[in-house]
Parts: C-alpha cells; structure tokens; sequence
C-alpha cells in the first residue's frame, strides 16, 4: 500500500504522481510490446532469443525510447532508495518525538512543584506580614498608652 501522505512528504506533486504511476505500469505492458516489435518485423523470436532486425535508423529510435525508460527506472529506484531512507529519519523523529514529550512531563513535574513551592512561601509570607501588622499595632498601643501615661502625670 503507498502511503500518499508520506510521498507527498518526501517528493513534489509531480513527482509523486510520477512515482505511483510507473510503480502501477502493468507488467503484461512490456510483454505486448514485445509482441508489436514482433509482428512489425523489428525482432524476431528464435527459440528463448530475439534477434534485432531493425535499420539503423530504427535502432537509433530504439535506443532513445530505451534511454528514456531507463531515466524513468533510474528515477523510480532513486525515489525508492529515498523513501527507504527516510523510515529511517522517521524512526529517529519518532524518537525525538518520545524525549519532547517526556522533556514536557518532567518540565510540567517540574512547574507544579515551583507553583506548590510559590503558593508556600506566598503563604509564609502573607502569614508574616499579618505577624508583622499584629505587633506594630500591639507596639503602637504600647507607646499609645506610655504617652497617655505620661501625660496623666503631667509631662
């Protein structure tokens, strides 16, 4: 099965839809061209053998159409070879994507923890300032009535 997602990942449309082509080219294609190379007279079969009979010119064409399968082959095998490798990078971002994600785990651990620490001191230090806002009134009150004090004896 081709994964589409992944060749369009790896190739540009075109070269996508080139590769699903020649990957779906029908076997039995090659074996009627064979068969019109046969009845137009430019090979003939003896036995397991072909033997060429065609002209120079029609040996040149030939040789080009050949030339131009076997780029396209060529482009197959180069687009294969490049897939392959990439399970590997896949393999390896899967990887990546594991330690990302635990990374997150111990960071998120890691910032509840500041948020308890936080929400203690925070706790420590409103619980202080209440401490500190209790003894400057006790130390206010005193120094009120030492005033008052003073006063009543006539200073």
């Amino acid at each position: 099965m081709i994964d589409y997602k992944k060749l369009g990942r790896l190739f540009s449309k075109y070269e996508a839809e080139k590769i699903d082509t020649l990957i779906n080219v029908d076997i039995n294609l090659i074996s009627e061209y064979d068969k019109i190379f046969v009845k137009y007279g430019f090979i003939k079969v003896d036995g397991q053998k072909f033997l060429n009979k065609m002209s120079d010119r029609e040996n040149k064409v030939f040789n080009i159409t050949k030339s131009i399968a076997l780029d396209e082959i060529n482009f197959l095998v180069r687009s294969i070879s490049k897939i392959l490798r990439d399970d590997f990078d896949l393999k390896e971002i899967d990887l990546l994507k594991e330690q990302i994600q635990t990374n997150q785990l111990e960071n998120d651990k890691i910032s509840k923890a500041h948020k308890k620490l936080n929400g203690e001191l925070r706790a420590e230090v409103d619980e202080v300032k209440a401490d500190n806002q209790k003894l400057s009134k006790q130390i206010e009150d005193l120094l009120q009535k030492k005033v008052n004090g003073l006063r009543k004896g006539g200073m």
